[in-house]
């Protein structure tokens, strides 16, 4: 099974995956059987700790690094898609100009499921040492809003 999603992945372009999990890598299977994708194992415990602003920057940085290439399809993965996958495709909105209202939107949208449980550390991490608490904490509002809203789509089916 595992053979067969790195297949599909390839197939659908894909160039660079950055594994977020803690509790697994698959850094072994990339290399045996698509190491022409560029594979980052940048691991994170989902326990609901705070994630700091430096391991943000870190991938920050790799992601900035693949996505200089026109070309390049970048996958980044957690181990359900909801806290840490989706926080981290929310601080890749950040970092490409979107405004976080607009991108936790767009991220909670295109993933029903997700909580994006670290984005107050993503947004901490993005204003930098000055962050606006304040600001945060609307984000966190609306945040709590949208799983309302999304919770109530799903139920009703």
């Amino acid at each position: 099974q595992a053979r067969a999603q790195l297949d599909e992945l390839a197939a659908a372009g894909i160039t660079h995956v950055a594994d977020l999990r803690d509790e697994w890598s698959d850094e072994e299977l990339v290399a045996t059987w698509h190491p022409e994708l560029r594979y980052l194992h940048h691991p994170v415990q989902d326990a609901g700790q705070r994630i700091p602003s430096d391991w943000f920057e870190a991938l920050d940085a790799w992601v900035a690094e693949a996505l200089a290439d026109p070309s390049a399809k970048v996958l980044v993965h957690c181990h359900m898609g909801v806290a840490r996958g989706p926080s981290v495709a929310f601080a890749i909105l950040l970092t490409r100009g979107w405004h976080e209202i607009d991108a936790l939107e767009a991220v909670m949208f295109g993933r029903p499921i997700a909580s994006v449980g670290y984005a107050a550390d993503a947004l901490r991490w993005w204003l930098g040492p000055s962050a606006d608490e304040v600001r945060i904490e609307r984000m966190e509002i609306r945040r709590h809003e949208l799983l309302a809203v999304l919770r109530d789509r799903i139920v009703a089916g």
